[in-house]
């Protein structure tokens, strides 16, 4: 978690350079590597940067939504339940191509960059001034850069060893019914 005393600029610099990590990584496993299942569990690294994509999506609607003073649409990520909230990304995103998630990961993240730089810093580091869906999920007296870390450099961290053992496996895994390209 962001230390209490962390800037809006330190914060955009570690949402930054782990971004960097992540897209390093995902270089590395390359576009044909991408769609082999066993990365984590069952999930393709395809099936990690949609569910990636997801959470920063909807982080960036409830920022947008709440710039406007609105709250966003519903989402199955709104559960409360993690494991439900995984699950309903996966299902949600397993059948898009890998074009279009790549391109929904880099789209999301660019906008949810942009919603974080507009905020004012005390917006990001006084709990107090945290938005209703960060109290909701995070809890009361939990700053919204808190929220901001959880979905975009944390949640990188978390995935990162799994993507980064993918790079590093040649030949990747066999599909069930065809091998993989690479």
């Amino acid at each position: 978690m962001p230390q209490a005393t962390e800037t809006k600029a330190q914060l955009i610099e570690t949402m930054r350079n782990w971004r960097e990590r992540w897209e390093d990584a995902l270089f590395a496993i390359g576009e044909d590597c991408m769609l082999c299942p066993g990365v984590a569990g069952e999930w393709s690294a395809r099936d990690i940067v949609a569910h990636a994509a997801a959470y920063e999506r909807w982080l960036m609607e409830w920022l947008e939504a709440s710039s406007r003073g609105a709250s966003a649409r519903p989402s199955p990520l709104d559960d409360a339940d993690p494991q439900r909230r995984d699950r309903a990304a996966h299902q949600l995103t397993r059948s898009f191509p890998l074009d279009l998630v790549l391109g929904d990961s880099w789209l999301t993240w660019e906008r949810l960059l942009v919603a974080v730089e507009r905020l004012p810093e005390q917006d990001l580091l006084d709990s107090s001034r945290a938005p209703e869906f960060v109290r909701h999920r995070w809890g009361a007296g939990t700053p919204l850069a808190e929220a901001v870390a959880s979905m975009t450099y944390e949640h990188y961290r978390d995935h990162l060893p799994a993507l980064q053992a993918a790079a590093n496996d040649t030949p990747c895994p066999e599909l069930v019914e065809e091998p993989c390209a690479c």
